[in-house]
């Protein structure tokens, strides 16, 4: 039984690994010469957050780690900064999955709005801190809020397609840790 538990995880795992590939090569993709009106959101961040917030114990800090590090360097970004953000988010979030679960989706969706907010606004601020020039306020702004509105649909579509319904607190899988 305590097999049949780990090949779901790793299962899960490479799961991630491979869609979080796929964002990232679209991302990479020249598909439209003529820059975008409005910035798309953060589709990997936003699939990152539902995956630790419903399956916390699915995917480790290391994958997570990696690969946002490599789209760190794949999408030009200061290497770690983002990264750094993002696993201090993650962490936090999977700390409270548990008292999330207990809530309704709406305060699930609230925290991961705080956090996004906060792990922005330290991107930000660490930019200038360290001199470098930051991205411009607005799209800043446009891409976080377009992530916040985006991440009910994305967890709307994990529930339906990979099943990741917002567990209860006293669920367990197969080896009998909770979710």
């Amino acid at each position: 039984m305590a097999k049949a538990g780990s090949s779901k995880s790793w299962f899960g795992q490479l799961t991630y690994a491979l869609i979080a590939s796929l964002l990232v090569f679209t991302q990479l993709l020249p598909l439209d010469a003529r820059p975008a009106t409005w910035p798309a959101p953060d589709w990997l961040l936003i699939l990152t957050l539902v995956w630790v917030v419903r399956r916390p114990n699915q995917i480790s800090v290391l994958l997570i780690a990696f690969v946002f590090f490599l789209s760190d360097l794949f999408l030009q970004r200061p290497p770690g900064l983002w990264t750094a953000l993002v696993i201090v988010l993650t962490e936090t979030l999977r700390a409270r999955s548990a008292g999330m679960r207990k809530g309704s989706f709406l305060l699930e969706w609230g925290t991961v709005a705080v956090g996004l907010i906060v792990i922005s606004l330290g991107y930000r601020f660490l930019h200038v801190l360290v001199m470098l020039p930051p991205d411009p306020f607005g799209l800043t702004l446009v891409q976080q809020l377009m992530t916040i509105v985006f991440y009910p649909l994305i967890a709307g579509l994990a529930s339906i397609v990979i099943g990741f319904t917002s567990s209860k607190f006293d669920d367990a899988d197969a080896r009998g840790t909770r979710l």
